[in-house]
């Protein structure tokens, strides 16, 4: 059901949140599945894009890190306007930071594509798009004045590059593509479908996964490798 269902339940949190949202941050520029790939193309070699993937507007994290961003913008907007710096290391001439940030509940093929299965997380985006690396909430303090010396001071080209085989023009990118594609296909053909039959159609379908998935299996106590998988990195691959 794909993206139909990630529709049908995000719907109304797209519809109910984000009113404050509805006019631009100044200094943070607002990517879509639309844009985002025209925008990295059009921007300079120079450009260093710091994307945050949000989340609704009652969740505390997400609203904590979109002022935090908003605040780190408008710190190097008074740095480009200043005689002086703000600190001794200054802006690099080399570097030009660009804010942007993504709604989680509406870009369905950019986080897909970017293996982003929650919200929020930043986003380092360098190369026009092509090189991209990830910082999650608890490794930033949420100050904007935090967040603009990390950046200011060339801390980010410490955060590992996403090197994962999955990633955009990876060895195994075309999966996620050939996934999106599918989804799509799917969403096309059946959005004419009425929610009612997906509300009947759900009971059946998950009674008969369970079915088959119990069908013929014995119980087995655990074993010396049973218990609860670690969690894996969703940038590994």
């Amino acid at each position: 059901m794909g993206k139909t269902l990630w529709a049908s339940l995000t719907s109304q949190a797209a519809a109910a949140n984000w009113t404050a949202l509805d006019a631009e941050i100044p200094g943070v520029v607002r990517l879509t599945d639309a844009t985002y790939e025209s925008v990295f193309e059009e921007s300079q070699p120079q450009d260093v894009w710091i994307v945050l993937v949000h989340g609704k507007e009652s969740e505390p994290l997400s609203k904590a890190f979109l002022e935090i961003q908003k605040n780190a913008s408008l710190l190097f907007d008074e740095e480009r306007e200043s005689a002086e710096p703000r600190q001794p290391s200054g802006l690099s001439a080399e570097v030009n930071f660009k804010f942007g940030r993504v709604d989680y509940f509406e870009e369905y093929h950019l986080c897909t594509r970017w293996l982003i299965f929650r919200a929020p997380i930043m986003a380092i985006v360098t190369d026009r798009g092509s090189v991209l690396r990830f910082v999650k909430p608890n490794n930033i303090s949420p100050t904007g004045e935090f967040l603009y010396k990390a950046l200011s001071g060339d801390h980010w080209r410490e955060v590992p590059v996403w090197e994962g085989s999955l990633r955009p023009g990876g060895s195994n990118g075309w999966i996620v593509e050939k996934y999106l594609w599918a989804v799509d296909e799917w969403t096309r053909l059946t959005k004419d479908v009425p929610k009612v039959v997906w509300l009947l159609l759900m009971p059946t379908v998950g009674q008969f996964i369970m079915t088959w998935l119990h069908s013929g299996n014995q119980p087995q106590a655990a074993g010396p490798q049973g218990g609860q998988r670690p969690p894996q990195n969703a940038k590994t691959e």
